[in-house]
């Protein structure tokens, strides 16, 4: 598994923690804060995205989310039913990087 490439929501986690000045955490730090961030960005993301699925595809939805989906197939699911799905997580990540720094910055 160490070949895998990395989760791309684990890759800008990390940016954002570099970005912010706080990516000096040693691998016990890492372990237990990236999972975290990983996860809200995915709740996020999924917010984000959901009000654009259409009604036709909440059994699909309901199926994945019933199931244990991996990224790749999250990913899958919201790029067939979600319009311009690349901009719209784009602006998401943004605003997440965004609120980052404001709280960080205070």
């Amino acid at each position: 598994m160490a070949n895998e490439p990395k989760y791309f929501l684990e890759e800008f986690a990390e940016k954002v923690l570099t970005d912010l000045g706080i990516d000096n955490l040693n691998d016990t730090e890492r372990s237990e804060y990236l999972p975290g961030i990983v996860h809200n960005l995915e709740i996020r993301l999924g917010a984000a995205l959901l009000p654009f699925v259409p009604t036709n595809a909440s059994q699909e939805f309901q199926e994945l989310t019933d199931s244990d989906p991996t990224p790749q197939e999250w990913a899958d699911f919201w790029k067939k039913h979600v319009p311009d799905y690349e901009a719209k997580v784009a602006q998401a990540l943004e605003e997440f990087k965004q609120e980052s720094r404001e709280i960080f910055t205070k």
